[in-house]
């Protein structure tokens, strides 16, 4: 059954959370926000602003994020700050940001986000493809083409995305299954055709093994 819908949805500019601190540490915080005539939630909101210029993760460059299981290689990992990760990640739209994670932190999506963002990566409705060739067993390139689909953020289709996203939230909170996804997936057509992008780093080819 799905959720009813609210009518929330809109990003704020602030927003109120709740957090439970240790005694000792919460009459601590409260002297600091004295000491600089400020709030607590003021100096909690500065602390946490100067720990994300520090706090790095390992994340995946986006020039980089070719996240595809058909890809036998995993995307190289390098150190940077949650800040820059943020920069990367951020959008006011709630599907952008859930895609943008999965592609720059994608060692820090919990279980059920990991096999909505593993499902997504196999609908090419959601991705731009770029024409690859077709050779033979012997190295012949063929006349016919296929298509190669383009996994990271200059490939996904983020309108489709946003489109679906009610459908795809349902099933992270549980109110639909994958495999109701899968169904809805069999009517859907590919996704955009582009040209290969020149940063691509990998030449694509498929092999055609019924030709010699």
């Amino acid at each position: 059954m799905a959720r009813k819908k609210g009518g929330g949805g809109k990003l704020n500019r602030s927003e109120i959370i709740q957090a439970r601190l240790d005694p000792k540490l919460h009459m601590a915080a409260e002297i600091m926000a004295r000491c600089e005539r400020r709030t607590l939630s003021s100096l909690i909101e500065t602390l946490i602003e100067e720990a994300v210029e520090k706090y790095k993760v390992p994340a995946v460059p986006t020039h980089n994020a070719q996240i595809n299981m058909l890809l036998d290689k995993s995307p190289e990992r390098e150190e940077i700050t949650i800040k820059s990760a943020v920069d990367m990640i951020w959008s006011p739209e709630e599907a952008d940001r859930f895609a943008m994670f999965a592609l720059v932190l994608p060692d820090l999506l919990t279980a059920n986000e990991n096999e909505l963002w593993f499902h997504l990566r196999t609908i090419t409705y959601y991705w731009a493809h770029f024409p690859i060739n077709l050779v033979s067993m012997s190295g012949k390139v063929l006349d016919e083409q296929q298509t190669w689909p383009l996994i990271n953020q200059q490939g996904i289709v983020k309108e489709r995305l946003r489109e679906h996203w009610p459908f795809l939230k349902d099933i992270l909170e549980g109110y639909r299954t994958f495999e109701d996804l899968r169904i809805m997936s069999y009517s859907l057509p590919d996704g955009p055709i582009i040209e290969k992008p020149e940063d691509y780093p990998l030449e694509i080819k498929r092999i055609n093994y019924l030709v010699d």
